[in-house]
């Protein structure tokens, strides 16, 4: 992904982000929280893939997470449902950074963090994914899972 390409995801996430009432609508106000440290996780996951330090299984999880944020037509696609479509992605983001942080140091995965928000509160809504979860339906929990399993 050339800089571009990933400044555009970026800016995407961001106009969608902006919308934090229909999201919260949609949803419940917790699960707002977790749309500030999307952009972030998306560029920790794009930069991962190619930190040879990192286990290939590991690297290949972030590759994945990183490719399926950056597509908008997903399975809550972005397109149709415009911020409330970013639920899956949030999800599987956040998954992603609690297995991560289960078996990497948060010091190297701060080495990758290019956020204004805390990486630490990132972390830490990870560990409460049940509350996004319950959000989607299980048949796409189920699908999602097999982004992350090596």
């Amino acid at each position: 992904m050339d800089s571009s390409f990933l400044d555009n995801v970026t800016d995407h996430l961001t106009s969608l982000i902006q919308h934090r009432e229909t999201f919260q609508t949609s949803y419940d106000p917790r699960a707002v929280d977790f749309l500030d440290g999307l952009p972030g996780l998306f560029h920790l996951f794009h930069r991962l893939t190619f930190d040879l330090d990192l286990a290939p299984e590991l690297r290949r999880m972030a590759a994945s997470i990183a490719i399926y944020i950056a597509e908008p037509n997903d399975y809550c696609g972005e397109f149709s449902l415009g911020a409330e479509g970013l639920i899956d992605d949030l999800w599987l983001a956040y998954t992603g950074i609690h297995q991560l942080a289960k078996v990497v140091p948060v010091s190297f995965l701060q080495r990758h963090w290019r956020s204004e928000v805390d990486l630490s509160k990132v972390i830490e809504l990870g560990n409460d994914i049940q509350s996004l979860e319950q959000h989607l339906p299980s048949r796409v929990v189920g699908k999602l899972k097999a982004f992350i399993e090596p």
